[in-house]
């Protein structure tokens, strides 16, 4: 392994101590934006866990974690929600 390689894992890694990270708050609820993650994978939350309703969206692995903005998030979880209510 390189020296490079070596120190690339060492940011990745303290950049995943460093979660869960708040990415801004939604323009129309007012609640938090999270990118955390969790027992199923990287995701983004609406709300904290005590809020109700908590809105999750799934990301595709760590460096969309890492990479992710708040508009980005909000198009995802706009995307679950309305999904969830197709569903319904």
């Amino acid at each position: 392994m390189t020296t490079q390689s070596r120190r690339q894992k060492a940011s990745k890694a303290a950049l995943l101590f460093g979660l869960p990270r708040w990415l801004g708050r939604d323009p129309d609820s007012g609640l938090d934006i999270w990118a955390s993650l969790g027992r199923y994978g990287p995701h983004v939350r609406r709300g904290r866990l005590a809020d109700s309703p908590t809105l999750y969206a799934a990301l595709p692995d760590v460096d969309a974690l890492l990479k992710i903005d708040l508009q980005m998030a909000l198009t995802l979880l706009a995307a679950r929600e309305a999904a969830a209510q197709a569903a319904r």
